[in-house]
């Protein structure tokens, strides 16, 4: 591993959300080995990563931990700092022992400015525990795990918590949209200087309307959606008819199969700053405000048209998610039953449980969800979509097809 491109977050290829855990001595590391092994038994797909200031104690996680990533802390510089955690996708923070006190405070106070989750824990006991100042204040959260002291020899703001209801405190921290929480306003809620919005309203269309959307894919009777599992690559797809493509993202463009949708329901970045010539469909107000922020200002990429979801259909916004939040593909159903087709096509959604694994020709990817997501709550929402829905429902692939035709058996 080159230390000083660990030291800027570049290990490795970016994929997952991590989880980061901080500490000083290898006991503190090994008082945590019921957290860390509740934490990886879990099914989703997250990145744990090991560090300490000590080189040595770097050394030793290497052979305590082999199945985990060890990397050095980042420079004491602000950009070091948000380089590091944004290259490495970090979600949460575990200071283990320390409450960051030996951690540089440019990194702490990025962690604020992106509104990571920071938690300080001991699996040895409160003793272990530093005193929690205004220093380290970004603490949120303060754990001893519970196999420790009992609940009442606890202080005051001290947490007494099994691993179990701690990783599931992590799985909340994980979760969440940060974007979303790092900025009070968008840009497409005006705040842009008048002499810019123009440029917004030229080179962007935005659907207000279930209507609009219709009128727009000329109100099409057979729509088919494409999730990215094994089965959106069936040969048969092929064959089926029908007046609209809907997909998700953009891992399928490199394929060349099924490579010329309709509507592409995302919001990320790199999905928006790829396609060119189709509808977006977005999730929400910030996703809107980062399809403004990449394209509108972006001579290389065409007029944009693009509808919020939640214009179209308010299932997304009545289906209890808890902590959790639909995926794009989710939203690709919702909006597709919104619209009312005679015959509706799915294909590629296999709820990460594919022999073939996650995507086609994909195996090195966990065959999971990702934090964000669950397979139960997702299962659920699509199931509630399709009970719903009046017209056809056509599904490709065998594990989703089956919860459906299982669903539709139960007695009312």
């Amino acid at each position: 591993m080159n230390h000083i491109a660990a030291r800027l977050g570049f290990v490795g290829r970016p994929r997952e959300r991590s989880l980061l855990f901080i500490g000083d001595t290898e006991d503190a590391f090994d008082g945590l080995l019921p957290l860390l092994d509740e934490i990886r038994s879990r099914d989703h797909r997250l990145r744990i990563l090991l560090s300490s200031a000590d080189p040595e104690v770097r050394k030793w996680l290497h052979h305590r931990f082999p199945g985990l990533l060890v990397i050095p802390l980042s420079y004491g510089n602000q950009v070091s700092a948000e380089m590091y955690l944004r290259q490495l996708k970090i979600r949460a923070v575990a200071f283990i022992e320390t409450a960051g006190l030996g951690v540089a405070a440019p990194f702490i106070a990025k962690l604020q400015q992106l509104a990571i989750g920071v938690v300080t824990v001991s699996g040895r006991g409160v003793e272990t525990l530093p005193e929690i100042s205004a220093k380290n204040h970004s603490c949120k959260l303060v754990v001893v795990l519970k196999h420790a002291p009992r609940r009442e020899d606890l202080d005051e703001g001290i947490a007494s918590m099994t691993a179990a209801e701690l990783a599931d405190k992590f799985d909340v921290m994980m979760a969440r949209d940060l974007k979303a929480l790092r900025k009070p306003g968008t840009v497409t809620s005006l705040l842009l200087p008048h002499r810019w919005r123009w440029v917004v309203s030229r080179r962007t269309t935005r659907l207000a309307s279930l209507n609009d959307l219709k009128l727009h894919l000329g109100a099409p009777k057979t729509i088919l959606c494409l999730g990215n599992g094994p089965s959106s690559a069936d040969a048969a797809l092929l064959q089926v008819r029908h007046d609209a493509l809907f997909r998700v993202n953009h891992s399928w463009l490199t394929r060349k199969y099924m490579a010329e949708p309709d509507v592409v329901f995302t919001g990320g970045r790199p999905t928006l700053r790829t396609l060119d010539r189709v509808v977006f469909g977005l999730q929400s107000a910030e996703a809107e405000d980062r399809l403004v922020q990449t394209r509108a200002f972006n001579p290389l990429r065409s007029h944009s048209t693009y509808f919020n979801v939640n214009d179209v259909s308010d299932a997304l916004q009545r289906f209890q998610w808890g902590h959790l939040r639909p995926t794009n593909g989710a939203s690709m159903i919702a909006a597709a039953i919104a619209l009312q087709p005679k015959t509706l096509v799915v294909a590629g959604i296999d709820l990460f449980q594919h022999a073939e694994g996650t995507y086609p020709g994909e195996s090195s990817i966990a065959n999971a969800y990702a934090p964000a997501h669950s397979r139960e709550t997702e299962l659920e929402f699509l199931l509630q979509l399709f009970a719903g829905y009046e017209g056809e429902i056509v599904i490709f692939g065998d594990i989703l097809r089956s919860a459906w035709e299982e669903h539709r058996l139960k007695p009312s």
